[in-house]
Formats: structure tokens, C-alpha cells, sequence
């Protein structure tokens, strides 16, 4: 099949980069295609990939934001400012309107390198609960829904993301009916009324330098808690955002700018293979803690049962390759994607070999049992 040849832009805000390029011919699964542009072995390499459709007379335009592992999200903060930078450059005005799966967006050049961009009105809600997870924020967490949903928890040792973001993730995709789509999970320290520092578990994407949205959600959560007042800058690893919220209005000013533009050429092949990898959220660590052999298959399927960590001990039936025996499997690390519809089962993911057999991985995963396995981890 003939190479499909994309003209794109890199763009960065705060840390996070983004290949950014027009909508592709129907028929291209996006997902896919995010998973490959977003690979940075691979790929052109980025936290996200944004797709753009729209004209120039009207000022408006449509925008669609895939993560790196293939789920499309509602909205993207900081993303959304490079685009704003872009089509203004290309527009030569100073003003454009977005529509995006999380709202109908207003961008205005400002001061600087700077960009501020109108955010939907914010929803909140107090009535979380995290089970056992519940004592890790003080004062209690928040849900703010700004188009894409976070949750904000308030701490004093914001490291802890790293962590009990996926975990804080998991829990509430399985247990709140809220959360179908999951959730980004903020942790937030407040310095003073007019500073905060946060960090946020990006669902998709995982830990990355900076969230625009997440750092809106993290003022609305501590305005609502009475934190915080007027104009507050947000620090990230990143860099500084200035949030301003009054009760209806809420803007976000900070930087975005353009790195390089170019071309790339992906097979279109190729992407089919992609289809199978994403969305990598689904994909969890475990531990093998018995095999036998399976009392309804033939003579190469086995039983495996596997500790998932919070998630319990999860039950399969596979084909194993002739070079491992059963003994040898104890203890082996696997990735699985844990069903929904049965809390006992999962699938086992790992390497198959000529004759289709699954290969276990040979190196542990360096994973706690349970822990989301995101990007590059098998």
C-alpha cells in the first residue's frame, strides 16, 4: 500500500509537545495513527497529537486531541494554546474560536509569547469517594468536570502522583459510575492564596511536564475549598500558568510556541499492527502465582492465575510456548488487560512466537502488581 505522506507542525507548551497537523482522508483510524506520530522511537514523538479542520475566513475551527496511546480526550490546556498560536500565525489575526469535544473555546493573544484562552464554565463536585483512598487529600478531594474530567486531591508531598495516580485512576474507573470515560488526577500543594503547585496523572498520557486543564481544574477545586483567591499562578515542572477564576469565568494565560514543521511518510500497513497496541490504559501488571493445565482445552492450554494487586488474583486460559515449564512460569511478571464484564478473568498479552504461541516476558517489569503499564513499559 502506498505511503501516506503528512505535513506536520511541533509545538510546546510548559514541557508538553505536540504534533499538530490538518484532518487526514476518512478511513484513517486516528487512534492508531496517534499511536505511531506520538512513538518517539518510531514516530515524530509527542505527548499528543491534534488534528485541525476549519477555514480561515470564519476563525473557526474544529479540534480533535488524541493522547500517546491512542484515546481521544474531550480537551487539552496546554495543547490547545499551541493551536491558538498556530492558526493566529497562519491568520494573521489575534483572535480564534475552537470547537472541541469539551467545549466551544475563545483564544486571544497576550502579552509576550503568551496565549489566553476563555475555558468552559467549570462543574465541581465534593461528593467523592476514594474507599481506602480516601485519607490521601486534605481537605477532601474534588471532581471538577471542565469539558475532560479531574479529580484534585490536596496534598503536601506531591511526588506521591507518580504512584497513586494510576491507582487513584483505576479505583474510580471500576468503582464511580461517574468516571466512565476515567479521570485526570491532580495532586496539589497551596503555597499561599495566589500560588499553587500541582502535578497531574494525565489518563492516556501519564506523568508529563505540565497540564493546562488540570492546572485550571486544580484553582476551581481549591477556590471551591476557599484556598485560594483571585489570580493564581500554577507552577509545574514545566513552567508557571496564570489561572483566573471568578465563580462563572475562568482563563488561562501561558506560553506556547512552535519548535519545527516538516513531513513524515507512514505506512499505512503498518497502522493495522498499531490497532492492536492502543489503548494501552487498559494494560495492567501482574504477577503468575499458579499454572496448570486446563481441564477444558487440549494438551498446550493452561490455566494461569495472576496477582493483579488491588484488582485480585485474575484467571486466564492460553496456549504456552513449548519452551517453558510449568515451574518456571512462578513468579513471571505478565501484562493483562483485566475484564470488566468478569472481575475474575483477563487477557494475556506478551510476545508470540512463530507458531503463535505466547512468549512471557523474560524481564520483570519493574511494576508493582495492579500498576497500569502505560508507553514503553513492556
Amino acid at each position: 500500500m502506498k505511503d501516506l505522506v503528512l505535513s506536520f507542525i511541533k509545538a510546546s507548551a510548559l514541557g508538553n509537545d505536540f504534533v499538530i497537523l490538518s484532518v487526514v482522508e476518512e478511513g484513517i483510524d486516528l487512534g492508531a495513527l496517534s499511536v505511531f506520530l506520538s512513538d518517539r522511537r518510531e514516530g515524530i514523538g509527542c505527548d499528543q497529537v491534534i488534528f485541525i479542520e476549519g477555514t480561515s475566513e470564519t476563525k473557526e475551527f474544529n479540534v480533535r486531541f488524541f493522547n500517546a496511546d491512542g484515546s481521544e480526550a474531550e480537551a487539552c490546556g496546554n495543547g490547545t494554546r499551541c493551536v491558538s498560536k498556530i492558526l493566529m500565525d497562519q491568520t494573521e489575526t489575534e483572535i480564534v474560536f475552537l470547537n472541541t469535544a469539551g467545549g466551544y473555546l475563545e483564544c486571544k493573544k497576550a502579552a509576550g509569547n503568551q496565549i489566553t484562552i476563555k475555558m468552559p464554565s467549570p462543574k465541581w463536585n465534593t461528593e467523592i469517594h476514594l474507599g481506602e483512598y480516601q485519607e490521601i487529600s486534605d481537605p477532601a478531594p474534588i471532581f471538577v468536570d471542565l469539558g475532560n474530567p479531574h479529580l484534585v486531591c490536596f496534598v503536601e508531598d506531591i511526588e506521591h502522583v507518580a504512584t497513586l495516580g494510576p491507582s487513584l485512576e483505576g479505583h474510580l474507573y471500576q468503582h464511580d459510575t461517574q468516571f466512565p470515560e476515567r479521570v485526570n488526577v491532580g495532586f496539589v500543594k497551596v503555597l499561599d492564596e495566589e500560588t499553587i503547585v500541582l502535578k497531574v496523572w494525565e489518563r492516556g498520557s501519564g506523568l508529563t511536564p505540565a497540564c493546562g486543564s488540570g492546572a485550571c481544574a486544580a484553582v476551581v477545586a481549591a477556590r471551591a475549598q476557599g484556598l485560594v483567591s483571585g489570580k493564581v499562578k500554577v507552577y509545574q515542572d514545566g513552567g508557571v500558568l496564570e489561572i483566573d477564576f471568578d465563580i462563572s469565568d475562568l482563563f488561562m494565560t501561558g506560553e506556547a510556541k512552535v519548535i519545527y514543521s516538516g513531513q513524515i511518510a507512514v505506512n499505512l500497513d503498518m497502522l493495522e499492527a498499531f490497532k492492536t497496541l492502543h489503548p494501552l490504559d487498559e494494560i495492567y501488571a501482574g504477577t503468575i502465582v499458579l499454572v496448570q493445565l486446563s481441564p477444558e482445552g487440549d494438551e498446550d492450554s493452561y490455566e494461569i492465575f495472576a496477582d493483579f494487586g488491588e484488582f485480585g488474583r485474575r484467571k486466564t486460559t492460553a496456549a504456552l510456548a513449548n519452551s517453558y515449564e510449568m515451574t518456571q512460569l512462578f513468579g513471571k511478571a505478565i501484562a493483562g488487560v483485566l475484564s470488566t464484564d468478569d472481575p475474575d478473568s483477563f487477557t494475556l498479552l506478551g510476545y508470540l512466537d512463530g507458531d503463535n504461541d505466547i512468549l512471557l516476558m523474560d524481564r520483570p517489569l519493574h511494576l508493582k502488581n495492579g500498576e497500569r503499564i502505560i508507553n514503553d513499559a513492556i
